[in-house]
Formats: C-alpha cells, structure tokens, sequence
C-alpha cells in the first residue's frame, strides 16, 4: 500500500531548512545578541524574544544603522520602562551570535528527527493489516510451491525424524530399565539425553526447510553433528569419560559466571553475589583437584581420553573417524559467523547468480535435508547399539535404509530444479 505522505528524507529536509532559515536570519541574529546585550544590563529580555526581534527588524531596516557598531534603542515599557538603551557590538559578540545559532541549529536538528521518527513510526503502525496483505499472500504462495517441489523428500523425512523418536523412547526405557544398577547406567543417561537432544533440533531443521531457509536449517544440522559425535566418544570410550562430560557442567558455569561478572556492571546487572562466587572458586577448585587443570578448558572432559591437554571439536570428530564430515561442517560454519564466504556464498541463491538473498528460497535445501537425516541416523544407531541385540541391531540397519532414502530424494529434487532453471535460461526465459 503506497502512502501518500512525503518521503522521510524529504520532509526532513524541508523541516530542516525551515529551521535552518529561521535560525540565520539577521533579525533572528541581532534580537539574541540584544537579549544578551541586555542581561549585562540587568534586563531580563529572553521572556520577550519576538518584541526584540520585531525592534532588531526596524533597526535594521533604518538606512542609517547601516555599518553602525553603537547605537541607541528604545524597546516596550514592559521590557525596559520607556528608557533608551545603548549597545556596542563588537567581534567577538558576532563570533558568540555564530556559536548560538549553531547550538540551535543542532537542537533544532534533534527535534526535527524526534518528530519525524514519531511520525514515520506512527505511519508503519496504522493498518497493519493492510500492509502486510501483500507479504502474507505472497509468502503463502511461495509455502505451497515449496511443499510441491520438494514434497517426497519432506515425507521421507518426516518418517525417519518420527521413527528414531519411537526408536528412542523404547530404547531408553529398556537400557534404564536393563542397566539400573550397571555403572554404565551413566553412558546411556549421557546418550539419550543426546539422542532427544538431537531429535529437537531435527525438528528445528525440518521447520526451516519447510519454510524455505536453507542456510538456517544448515546451521541448525551443525549442531546436530556436534550432538552426534559427542554421543560417539561417550558411547566408546564409557563411563569414566561420561562421567566427566556430566561433571563438566560445573566447568561450564563457571566459565560463564565469570563472563557475566566482567561484563555485570556495563549490563546494569547484579553482579554475583560474594557468597554465589566464593562457591564457584571452591567449584573451579574441586573439579581440577579431581580431573586436573585442563578439564576447566572448552571440551576438558575430553582431555585425558583423547590425551590432549586442550581438545577441540575437531579433534574429537577425528577421534570417532567422523572428521571426512569437516568440510560440510565447515559450510555451516559460514551460515552461523559473520565472514566473507557467508555473506557472499548463500546455498539458497542456484548456481552462479549474483544477488542478495533476504528471505527464503525454494533451492539449497538438499545439503541440510540429508546431512540431517544422516547424523539423526547415525546417533539413533549409537543407542541401538548400546548392549546391541536383535532387534536394535535389525532396527539400526532400517533407520541406516530411510536415510538412504531421504538423501537420495532430496539431492534427485535439488538436480531436477537445477535442470529446470538450465532448460529456462536456455529457452530465453529465466
């Protein structure tokens, strides 16, 4: 819906080159000095601006003031009692005039936008309806062309997310159920709380690509991964390394309690408390008495498995034979971070075009639609295979089978659109 009201640049613009005016004219000039003229004298005049100006205008007017630097000036009874004022004006009167009006021309400029902003806000706010008319239609036609394209791979989906989440369920309940008094009770803790983990953010890729985000849903499978090879190594290497991963909590609030108290007060935060912090040092204390200095860093309750003083993701990936994935791990990374290859490389823009993408888009999504399937599918066989038998064994290869599926699905859907988009340009019409 266009406004008819004028465009914000230009009405300000216009305010303020009224302001502008106003503020430079002589008379405006001549009536703040004499204001000021009279204060040395004992005479209030700011109350009666528009009478001094109205006498400034007459004074300047008279052809003999012309050049004048004294002069006498009779004002309103109510400002001075019918007497006659002397004034000099000199440099550095002028140079303060000048100072004034720049003063109140930066005032000026400050209510101008005050008012424009209040305005314009006002303008977006009325009728929203009517406004977003347009967007809600065009959004939903777009919504129904994507479901269209890209409908079998989202049912294969669909199906492999709500069978590892059956598959889930059962299996917890039979490993606690199984494994109640085992010491080892703490790795199937430590993997399903992983595996629903998981199994939530799948649920946050499939919403993203239902709609049309690509790079988000991308994003979203990072983590995914993350997930998943955690689960890996805690899976492999046992209890004492779960063990670690649930005490790392504490390393991990205690890192950002010491974030929070160095920012606080820049915040406008309650800092913590002397109490809160002195249980936090005896925390930080404790946890390197029992596991050594290293398991305060990022990924410490993966040091002493790994051998590594300071471990990182990767080398963890590298441990559980999963770092081949680095490189779409890696294309990830550029979705979430504000580098060079993020703002610039979009999977939702096809091919070589050039243009910048602000909303969602029907191409790309077949990198997250599979990768997801494929780390759902390989931390569902992580729980399968935690005191494996015949039927989490069975079941494992079934969920390994979906996401074949899926995958195959959607890259044949992304390779159909890309056709398409080739058999447009060519035939003189994309």
């Amino acid at each position: 819906m266009q406004s008819k009201r004028p465009h914000a640049a230009a009405e300000f613009h216009h305010a303020y080159l009224a302001a502008l005016r106003s503020q430079t004219e002589p008379a405006h000039v001549l009536a703040g000095i004499l204001i000021k003229k009279l204060c040395e004298q004992g005479i209030d005049g700011s109350k009666h601006f528009e009478s001094i100006k109205r006498s400034a205008e007459q004074l300047l007017a008279a052809p003999s003031s012309a050049g004048q630097s004294t002069f006498d000036l009779t004002l309103d009874d109510e400002i001075t009692g019918s007497r006659s004022i002397n004034f000099c004006l000199d440099g550095a009167d002028l140079d303060q005039a000048v100072e004034g009006i720049t003063d109140a021309i930066e005032s000026a400029s400050q209510d101008i936008f005050d008012l424009l902003s209040q305005s314009a806000l006002r303008n977006v706010l009325k009728d929203p309806a009517a406004r977003l008319l347009h967007l809600t239609n065009e959004r939903d036609a777009f919504m129904r062309r994507l479901e269209l394209t890209w409908a079998e791979p989202f049912k294969l989906l669909d199906i492999h997310v709500a069978l590892c989440q059956e598959i889930g369920a059962v299996r917890n309940h039979w490993l606690r159920k199984q494994r109640r008094r085992a010491r080892d009770l703490v790795v199937v803790d430590v993997v399903t709380r992983l595996h629903g983990r998981t199994l939530q953010v799948a649920g946050e890729v499939q919403a993203l690509l239902r709609n049309g985000f690509s790079d988000g849903a991308l994003s979203r499978w990072r983590t995914m991964h993350e997930l998943t090879v955690t689960a890996m190594l805690i899976a492999e290497r046992g209890p004492t390394v779960a063990e670690r991963y649930v005490a790392h909590v504490g390393a991990d609030s205690i890192k950002a309690a010491r974030q929070y108290q160095r920012f606080a007060a820049v915040l406008q935060h309650r800092r913590i408390s002397t109490r809160d912090q002195k249980r936090l040092d005896a925390l930080a204390l404790d946890l390197e008495r029992k596991y050594g200095k290293p398991f305060l860093n990022d990924y410490g309750w993966a040091a002493d498995t790994l051998k590594n003083p300071n471990p990182t993701f990767a080398s963890i990936e590298a441990a559980v034979d999963l770092d081949r994935l680095r490189p779409y791990f890696r294309l990830a990374s550029n979705t979430v971070h504000a580098g060079a290859k993020g703002t610039f490389f979009r999977l939702g823009i096809l091919g070589d075009q050039d243009g910048i993408l602000a909303g969602a888009s029907n191409v790309g999504l077949q990198e997250a639609g599979r990768l997801a399937a494929l780390s759902l599918a390989q931390v569902t066989a992580v729980l399968l295979l935690i005191h494996p038998n015949t039927d989490s064994i069975i079941w494992s290869r079934v969920v390994g089978d979906i996401f074949s599926k899926v995958e195959l699905q959607f890259v044949k859907t992304q390779r159909r659109i890309e056709r398409e988009e080739r058999q447009l340009r060519k035939d003189g019409t994309g």
